[in-house]
């Protein structure tokens, strides 16, 4: 994986070189890349987007000619269809300045594995029928309501079989009961039919009332489901996650660190505080697995900053989300360095924040592929930052000469 800060000025480079880019400074700057394009098919795909992002730092599209969209076309569409956010992002772009775009779905290897996988859960997801029950009278939710009385009295007892039975019927009685449908979920994930789990907490989230809402978030911490809680279809249906928290502005940032671990813990998430980032941070990065993509968006508002990034996991981690904390630090009139606060001003603001995110977490749950779009869009793209940049376009440059090979696979960023 590319270090958040060579993406960082790889990014810059996206933006502010190629006004005044000529082949030679591609040829300079390319290594391999010529090499890595021609063998795409065997090429580490963290190389191929590296040259990639070279490429459009580089290459002027005044002298992209019909070679060039011949070798390249075939690598653009497998970091297309294979590699992460960041890589379609790239991809598309540099397949627009040659008038090109993605071809079908390959076929064959890791890409028709990630395509079929991802478009599998998509149509799996789109397909299934929102659960709408059926609306019955008083006495019909009394004896629904009799039912999980009598089921809780054998969960207690540790017979989720039996309690099930008295759920189940609850549940025929009254199919919008959310006590059913909760305790259902938690008995099945006690008597290890995971399937059941998560489903009976989807038709929660189907049902939408703000009881039901509040059921499923409460799934987070309630112990019934520690024998799901790793399942990433647990995580995306409840918005579980495991989050680590550093911070990147040093001990500038420790307010602004101990506010983001106490909102997040507040809100329900597994907050672990990482201690410093080996980077510093000019804006915060939201790093996301697939799973839980469409909780990056609320975790974003939590951090209250303007500027905040999202990328892709794309190695092993222990951790659903990771955020690194970054700010600009600036000098005030007495020469002393200083961040801004971007905590809430007063108890009422601070009130009105958290309900905002509560919204914000009910939209994600309710609409996750809807909210994962947006990350999808927003990851890795270059005009997303929006950050000054004086003598940027002479940092970049230099950094890329001083050692394009430099631009190291981020082994230890927070493996």
């Amino acid at each position: 994986m590319t270090p958040p800060s060579s993406r960082f000025l790889l990014a810059l480079a996206w933006l502010l070189v190629p006004l005044a880019a000529s082949a030679s400074e591609w040829n300079d700057s390319k290594g391999n890349c010529d090499q890595q394009f021609e063998g795409y098919e065997g090429a580490d795909l963290s190389s191929l987007k590296q040259c990639l992002m070279l490429w459009e730092a580089y290459k002027p599209t005044s002298e992209i000619d019909d070679e060039d969209k011949r070798r390249l076309a075939p690598a653009l569409n497998r970091l297309y269809w294979s590699g992460d956010d960041e890589a379609k992002y790239y991809a598309t772009q540099s397949l627009s300045r040659m008038h090109l775009q993605p071809t079908s779905a390959p076929t064959g290897g890791e890409a028709t594995k990630k395509y079929n996988t991802e478009k599998v859960e998509k149509k799996a997801r789109a397909e299934r029928t929102k659960y709408k029950p059926r609306d019955v009278d008083k006495p019909a939710r009394v004896a629904a309501d009799k039912q999980v009385q009598l089921g809780l009295k054998e969960h207690k007892k540790g017979r989720y079989a039996k309690a099930l039975e008295y759920f189940g019927t609850a549940l025929e009685k009254d199919p919008g009961s959310v006590a059913a449908l909760y305790n259902y979920a938690c008995a099945s994930s006690l008597d290890g039919n995971k399937a059941d789990a998560v489903e009976y907490l989807q038709r929660l989230v189907d049902l939408g009332t703000k009881e039901a809402l509040a059921k499923v978030k409460k799934a987070r911490t309630d112990r019934d489901f520690d024998p799901v809680k790793d399942d990433a279809d647990f995580k995306r249906v409840t918005g579980f996650a495991r989050i680590k928290v550093v911070n990147g502005v040093g001990e500038y940032g420790e307010e602004e660190v101990e506010r983001v671990v106490k909102t997040l813990q507040q809100l329900g998430y597994e907050v672990v505080p990482g201690g410093a980032d080996k980077h510093d941070r000019s804006y915060p990065i939201v790093w996301y697995k697939k799973h839980s993509k469409h909780i990056a968006p609320v975790v974003e508002k939590a951090l209250n900053h303007p500027k905040t990034r999202y990328q892709l996991i794309d190695w092993d981690s222990q951790f659903d989300l990771i955020v690194s904390w970054g700010d600009l630090v600036r000098k005030n009139k007495f020469n002393e360095p200083v961040v801004k606060s971007y905590a809430p001003k007063d108890p009422d603001e601070a009130e009105k924040k958290m309900e905002e995110l509560a919204w914000e977490e009910d939209r994600a749950l309710q609409e996750p592929d809807k909210v994962s779009r947006k990350v999808e869009h927003t990851a890795g793209a270059p005009g997303r930052t929006k950050m000054r940049v004086e003598s940027g376009a002479r940092r970049v440059e230099d950094t890329f000469k001083r050692g394009k090979s430099a631009v190291d696979k981020a082994t230890g960023l927070f493996k």
